[in-house]
């Protein structure tokens, strides 16, 4: 009679153990699946990643090269201005020039008289 409760008692605890054992490994199963679920996930995530970088790396390029347009285009206005004050201080040499003719010319008219 002991030997047979004793025998219960240990067919129980291996009942109990092998449904611990089943769930621990349907866990691990359950871990391995988010495993593989995070894996591919990082790998996604990695690839948006390389595809942002190619378009961020073209707009740099492009940032650059607008940026330097600007720099030449701020060095061509630079030198343009130079030019329209030559153009300008010409003028106005011109002009004083064209008032001392005149006055000369009132000048000798008026000796002339």
């Amino acid at each position: 009679m002991q030997r047979e409760s004793f025998l219960a008692t240990v067919e129980t605890e291996l009942t109990r153990l092998r449904k611990l054992v089943e769930a621990e490994h349907e866990q691990v199963l359950e871990l391995q699946l988010q495993a593989v679920s995070k894996s591919d996930e990082v790998i996604r995530l990695q690839g948006l990643l390389k595809e942002a970088e190619e378009p961020t790396a073209q707009l740099t390029t492009s940032m650059a090269g607008l940026e330097e347009r600007l720099r030449q285009s701020k060095g061509k206005r630079a030198e343009l201005n130079i030019e329209l004050a030559e153009v300008v201080s010409l003028q106005q040499s011109v002009d004083q020039e064209k008032e001392a003719a005149v006055l000369e010319k009132e000048r000798a008219l008026s000796e002339k008289e």
